[in-house]
């Protein structure tokens, strides 16, 4: 998507700090939330490589059932499916999240790459002060609509190699997201995310991979509220 836009205007780089920032872009980032809320239940189609599985997520059910195997590789997930991938699933993460959060964006680092009459693309980095290192390594891109203000995609890129263990060494990682502007129903949500890794593990076992992911159905519902702890004595 980004190939296509025509260059007009600045032919170069133009910088900016946070407060002169274009009003279309401080609108669209007042709506740009990476993670999903938690109040929406969705369908993930996720293919890697060959394989392809089909899941549901749905907070309003109980911890354990809130993720749910509907096909892998085209056949109908079985209980003992399930059930496998249930466990594997609560020790990963309860919920599919976004690494950053739009907070983490140092907006002063955002500058114009190109430009259209209806789209702006700006690359930036992340703050300095965040705890999290991988995303020191990482610099982000925006695809910015004018009118209305929304961000339709954002790249995430590893600038530098990167160990976030000792025995893994990422040597690049590219993570496309398309998004869904926002309507009076719902928020930005995700259309499809593109990712792309490549690295080593334990200093000569090369890795590559290409994942896609899409998702749809997406529902609002009452997210079940764990129950509050007693009042320790």
């Amino acid at each position: 998507m980004l190939c296509r836009f025509v260059l007009i205007g600045l032919l170069s780089s133009l910088s900016l700090t946070a407060s002169e920032l274009p009003a279309y872009l401080k609108e669209a980032l007042i709506s740009f939330h990476p993670e999903i809320p938690p109040d929406f239940a969705y369908t993930l189609t996720t293919r890697r490589g060959s394989e392809i599985s089909v899941e549901r997520f749905d907070p309003s059910r109980p911890t354990e059932e809130q993720w749910t195997l509907l096909l892998r590789n085209q056949r109908p997930a079985t209980a003992e499916d399930n059930s496998r991938y249930r466990s594997y699933r609560i020790t990963i993460a309860p919920n599919a999240r976004a690494i950053f959060k739009y907070g983490d964006i140092d907006l002063a680092s955002l500058h114009l790459i190109r430009e259209t009459e209806s789209h702006a693309v700006f690359q930036g980095r992340f703050r300095d002060d965040l705890v999290d290192p991988m995303l020191h390594h990482l610099e982000i891109f925006l695809t910015v609509a004018k009118s209305p203000p929304a961000i339709d995609q954002y790249i995430l890129q590893l600038i530098e190699p990167f160990s976030p263990v000792l025995t893994v060494k990422m040597l690049d990682l590219h993570v496309e997201t398309i998004l869904v502007a926002p309507t009076d129903q719902a928020p930005l949500l995700p259309r499809r995310t593109n990712s792309h890794f490549r690295g080593r593990i334990m200093l000569f076992k090369s890795i590559e991979e290409d994942v896609q992911t899409s998702y749809a159905d997406f529902v609002r519902v009452t997210p079940i509220v764990p129950p509050s702890l007693p009042n320790p004595p």
